[in-house]
């Protein structure tokens, strides 16, 4: 079971801003197997911490910095970066943009991960590589892996247009 929290606070001004989340998963400690028949094993809660700061450098440019950190049973990791955000275009009948993102995050005694993305309007691409910096590097010849994302953001309205109505009882 996941109970998720968020928080967003703005300061300075409209456009930058500071946030920060808390996430709590398996807090009922599920069972869990591989295949029906298998010995079970019990799932420790997992704690996730999340934080960023976005500021505005320009009208079209802005640095922003992120961090994560998970904790589930003895095992811990932590995740933080930065990155460069460039507007290359805004629609201005809606407010979307064409923008482009390049920057690097380290997770903490394993990756130095450097990344490049393109938003355009509702949809992302990206790209970014894992270069092992851990006590593996040795085996792995600090090779790591390309990843690829694509997203699609939208807002989700799960709201009934009857909610916000007042219903009378019928007899």
């Amino acid at each position: 079971m996941h109970l998720p929290g968020f928080l967003s606070v703005q300061f300075f001004n409209e456009n930058d801003h500071l946030y920060f989340g808390i996430g709590v998963f398996h807090f009922n400690h599920p069972k869990v197997a591989f295949y029906t028949g298998d010995k079970t094993s019990i799932l420790n809660t997992k704690y996730a911490l999340n934080a960023g700061v976005t500021l505005n450098t320009s009208e079209v440019n802005k640095l922003i910095f992120y961090a994560d950190y998970f904790r589930q049973g003895k095992n811990e990791q932590f995740l933080g970066g930065a990155t460069y955000n460039t507007e290359i275009f805004r629609r201005y009948s809606d407010n979307k943009t064409v923008s482009f993102d390049m920057g690097a995050y380290y997770r903490w005694n394993d990756a130095l991960i450097p990344t490049l993305r393109l938003d355009m309007y509702d949809v992302s691409g990206g790209i970014s590589y894992d270069i092992n910096v851990s006590s593996l590097k040795t085996a792995s010849q600090w090779r790591g892996g390309f990843e690829f994302s694509l997203i699609y953001r939208t807002k989700l309205n799960s709201r009934s247009a009857l909610e916000n109505k007042v219903l009378c009882p019928t007899f």
